[in-house]
């Protein structure tokens, strides 16, 4: 069964890389590379066992694959991953709104649905999980619980793996029906430890931990912002902690993209947060709450700031075509267009592409024809992705160099430059502005580190270059870095306060 034993491989050294540390990097590449052979051209991902409920069937098998390559692009910083996420996310998009239509879908269904989108980059405040978080909420049954069916017999399986989604949607421990939930669990758990012994008990006992185990030393609330929102100019966020453990909360912190911001003594906190001085981008704001014992819990969430629409682009090679993937992250009331353009290095435009924006995933493909004229030769373009609205503005430009040909030429004629990120107290450091200077001091290219703070150039000549790194708070930092055809080279760097 190589299908089903990658996908759960995959999850299991995806979730390892994102919460121990990245000791098992090329393993986690190893079998993305091998679940790409498994996608369907529809975007979905083959499974060869329907043992259910351990194994449900191509839902839960795209959503270990999401898993999967989301950690390989996160911890690689490669866009070759981006292409079969955007993929798999427009299959699970037309299942959702089939399921969220369907009285009778299953709730594990549900689950894998809402896990799935969230793993593609789709955030809680997008309609598609707007409506899955309330079809699942309406599944709860009044003592609890919750059943593979509607109407079934409430069990362990179903209800942890629905306050996992739940959870992973942002609801705290205090919310109503992951209180409910809770309660349901820990009065069912037999004396053994167990909840059931039949066939699928060792499934149902782990889902019943991963339900439980989101109960955190504390429980955090954060009003004012949510996350994937646009958010305004300066929001007052207000956070509150409750000890899980009968210890007292001593402070609660408030963090803006790893920089300190508001400290208050005691179980809550209130803080206006400035974010209109900062960049149009993506942003994180971290809610850190320690008790008198020296425990610390936290919760991370994302902001947009600006007018910031279009996210996590890339290319790939495909079939004799050039695929530019990125998520359509603006407002549904923003109504518009994303136009692509493809020009060449001298900046003359070759072929242009239009169609209505969408909140979601965004596929275009370029056969290497421009429009008008025979095929464009193989070699260097540009590409501006663009969000335009109803009067024609362009609201956001993003400049993506990319090279038309097989990747296998990209590979053998061109270097790439890596590296990894990390920044003093926190860890990975996301979202910092890198950029690849040459000698003679031109940017040749820039990028954005990703979630666990690596970053990549792709496509570059031979030569000698700089690495520079700027981040709000943070003393810019440079490495020199020489690049070689056929080669990788790494330039790691700490930030600094």
């Amino acid at each position: 069964m190589p299908a089903t034993s990658r996908a759960f491989g995959g999850a299991a050294f995806a979730r390892y890389d994102r919460t121990e540390d990245g000791a098992l990097r090329d393993d986690l590449l190893a079998v993305a590379t091998q679940l790409v052979e498994h996608q369907n051209p529809d975007g979905s991902v083959r499974n060869d066992d329907t043992r259910f409920p351990v194994v449900q069937g191509p839902l839960q098998a795209t959503t270990q694959a999401l898993q999967t390559w989301h950690q390989a692009y996160s911890r690689s910083a490669d866009e070759r991953w981006l292409g079969p996420v955007r993929e798999a996310e427009t299959w699970l998009q037309s299942q959702a709104r089939q399921l969220t239509d369907q009285p009778d879908a299953g709730t594990v269904d549900l689950n894998y649905a809402v896990m799935g989108l969230l793993e593609a980059g789709a955030q809680p405040s997008e309609a598609s999980l707007v409506a899955l978080a309330s079809r699942l909420r309406e599944r709860q049954s009044t003592d609890g619980g919750w059943s593979f069916r509607p109407a079934g017999e409430a069990n362990a399986f179903a209800t942890g793996q629905s306050l996992h989604a739940l959870r992973s949607l942002g609801a705290s421990d205090d919310d109503p029906a992951v209180a409910r939930g809770t309660r349901w669990l820990v009065t069912h758990q037999a004396e053994d430890g167990g909840w059931s012994h039949g066939g699928s008990g060792k499934a149902e006992a782990m889902w019943a931990v991963f339900g439980l185990v989101s109960v955190d030393v504390m429980s955090l609330a954060l009003e004012g912002v949510r996350d994937g929102e646009h958010a305004g100019a300066n929001p007052t966020v207000r956070a509150r902690a409750v000890d899980n453990s009968g210890a007292s909360v001593r402070q609660v912190e408030l963090l803006l993209d790893d920089n300190p911001i508001g400290r208050a003594c005691g179980a809550a906190l209130s803080q206006p947060v400035a974010l209109g001085d900062l960049p149009a981008g993506v942003h994180t704001l971290d809610v850190v709450a320690t008790n008198d014992r020296g425990q610390r819990s936290s919760r991370r969430i994302e902001l947009y700031t600006g007018q910031y629409y279009l996210a996590t682009p890339g290319t790939r090679w495909s079939e004799g075509r050039t695929v530019f993937s990125l998520r359509n992250v603006a407002p549904r009331e923003l109504a518009g267009t994303v136009r692509v353009r493809v020009r060449t290095p001298e900046g003359r435009e070759v072929w242009r592409h239009d169609e209505a924006a969408a909140q979601g995933p965004v596929r275009v493909s370029w056969d290497g024809h421009p429009t008008d004229g025979a095929a464009a030769p193989a070699g260097r373009y540009v590409a501006t992705l663009s969000y335009v609205d109803r009067s024609g503005r362009a609201l956001q430009e993003i400049e993506l160099p990319f090279v038309h040909d097989t990747a296998e030429a990209q590979q053998a004629n061109y270097a790439q430059v890596q590296g990894q990120l990390d920044a003093e107290g926190a860890g990975g450091a996301a979202n910092a502005e890198v950029e690849l200077v040459d000698n003679a001091g031109r940017v040749v290219q820039r990028t954005q580190s990703t979630e666990s703070g690596a970053y990549r150039f792709s496509n570059i000549d031979r030569g000698q270059y700089r690495v520079r790194v700027s981040r709000p708070g943070f003393r810019p930092m440079e490495a020199p870095v020489a690049a070689a055809p056929a080669a990788t080279s790494s330039a790691d760097m700490r930030l600094m306060h």
